[in-house]
């Protein structure tokens, strides 16, 4: 009788476990919740149910990326590479997909292009794409032109693409969602955005020879090693000290420029007497593109969401601020002296050229600026600075290059519009959470804290800027908005009034963004 009793547990216990795992593999009812699964690292895993395409064919369209992120087609020496070949096959194992790439020239030269492509095959019948992944402002463009699905409509706003995970920051949730619509989204799942933060390297070697006796006088003394070796100078501490004391501000990296007694520190090195060019010496250069992180940097925004359904976005007033034409002055005044050069033809890269050749002390460029840098001298690395002492944090701005990625409206319908919908957004989840796993510790851990990194500083400084990011509608919507990102950057090259620029494209700004608001909510 007892073994009866313990036959008759053992088979109801056998036929709940079968009850639950029929359960598990439903995936006909929508969106089902699984395990949470963290890998080796204990970095969070997503909450997709086991889900079976039958090897369907996902099509995506993707642009030509400085920095890989879409096919790889083998394993190579290359970490990245590697990681993202791998994060594809995880894609395809865990859903049963097959991923099909097509790339296309879409970067700022290529936008309309690639533009002109999508509206092209939109509505042909032919189905050619499912998700479309393009430059941030390319998709601003697609959005506008209704080539986009509305991520939050899907299955009535129930799709996999999980909010709260981490592969989502915040920020970018709070900026790409426009009402209680969303076209686009970015995060981990483009590894574009760690490479495209904006910073400040320094050069070293230059910094000791302007500071390194100033640095001493305030008390600094150089780090050394376990056999007593140097491994950060006084003058390189006394800078980091200001990024880790939260007082590295606008104000400080100008000062830096002049010297330590204030002499300047250009030398018009190049046979082009007079006129700024790469030979020279400076104390800063960068492009006006690039300089636009002082904006962002200075806890200044482009466009707001408003909590009106009438309005939804607007002009920052910050735009149009006193803090702006005060900002604008400042870098203004800084950029006419000889020991700065704010390169106003940035596509020429004249500018990076009197970096790379060591002649220039700071620069304002994108974290993976300098990943193909093979130099003689040492470089460190600083969050873009405060505007003052009275900021409380610091403001990474976000390049441009990096990806936006949405669903295309034309895409293949597999039998029931929705269920498409629900796989596709099953894909993106998929594809953001095996990014963050796989590709973004070998970006970012490997890559930037350690291959660009001399010393626990610079790995602490990536740390500061990786944690300060920012992202803005005005810069995504960049052109249909009369590039406003770069107004203020280039009226400062320019050497021009803030005042009188904003004066001039404020009206046509307020009805170019209500008609954006117009085509979207």
């Amino acid at each position: 009788m007892k073994n009866f009793a313990r036959l008759l547990a053992l088979l109801l216990a056998c036929l709940m476990l079968v009850t639950l795992v029929v359960a598990c593999d439903d995936t006909d009812d929508g969106p089902q919740g699984s395990e949470q699964v963290e890998d080796e690292y204990g970095r969070e895993g997503d909450d997709l149910p086991e889900l079976n395409y039958k090897n369907d064919v996902v099509s995506v369209l993707g642009w030509n990326c400085e920095n890989p992120e879409f096919e790889i087609e083998q394993i190579t020496s290359d970490n990245v590479n590697n990681a993202l070949y791998d994060r594809n096959g995880e894609i395809e194992r865990r859903l049963n997909v097959e991923l099909k790439f097509t790339t296309e020239q879409g970067d700022v030269k290529h936008m309309k292009g690639f533009v002109a492509l999508v509206d092209r095959v939109n509505g042909m019948n032919t189905h050619d794409f499912d998700i479309i992944a393009s430059y941030s402002r390319t998709e601003g463009m697609l959005a506008i032109q209704g080539h986009l699905i509305d991520l939050k409509t899907i299955n009535n706003g129930e799709s996999y693409i999980n909010l709260e995970k981490p592969w989502w920051p915040d920020n970018v949730i709070e900026t790409v969602s426009i009402d209680k619509s969303m076209y686009f989204i970015s995060g981990d799942i483009s590894p574009n955005v760690l490479y495209l933060m904006q910073v400040i390297y320094f050069n070293k070697n230059l910094l000791d020879s302007y500071w390194n006796e100033a640095a001493k006088t305030r008390g600094y003394v150089a780090d050394v090693d376990e056999k007593g070796k140097e491994i950060v100078s006084p003058a390189s501490r006394m800078v980091y000290d200001m990024a880790y004391k939260g007082t590295w501000t606008i104000d400080e990296l100008i000062n830096l420029t002049r010297g330590a007694n204030g002499q300047g520190t250009g030398q018009d090195t190049g046979d082009n007497k007079g006129v700024k060019d790469y030979k020279d010496q400076f104390g800063f250069a960068s492009t006006a593109y690039q300089i636009d992180s002082f904006y962002t940097g200075s806890n200044l925004r482009l466009i707001e969401h408003v909590d009106d359904p009438t309005v939804v976005l607007k002009v920052s007033p910050d735009y149009g601020s006193f803090k702006t034409v005060k900002l604008v002055t400042k870098l203004g005044e800084w950029f006419k002296n000889d020991y700065c050069w704010a390169d106003a033809n940035g596509d020429s890269g004249q500018w990076s050229h009197s970096w790379n050749n060591g002649k220039t002390m700071f620069t304002a460029m994108r974290a993976h600026g300098v990943k193909k840098l093979d130099v003689s001298w040492d470089y460190g690395v600083l969050p873009v600075p405060k505007y003052d002492t009275k900021q409380a944090n610091y403001y990474t701005c976000m390049g441009n290059p990096f990806t936006l990625y949405g669903i295309f409206e034309d895409l293949k319908v597999r039998g029931d519009r929705t269920e498409t919908l629900l796989q596709m957004s099953a894909v993106l989840e998929c594809w953001a959470s095996e990014t963050y796993r796989l590709v973004t510790p070998e970006v970012f851990e490997v890559n930037m804290q350690l291959k660009y990194a001399d010393t626990q500083y610079e790995t602490d400084m990536f740390e500061i800027i990786r944690s300060s990011v920012v992202f803005d509608l005005g810069r995504i919507f960049a052109n249909d908005m009369a590039y406003m990102s770069e107004l203020p950057s280039r009226t400062a090259v320019n050497g021009a009034s803030w005042a009188s620029t904003f004066g001039a494209y404020k009206k046509s700004l307020d009805t170019k963004l209500a008609q954006i608001v117009e085509s979207l909510v």
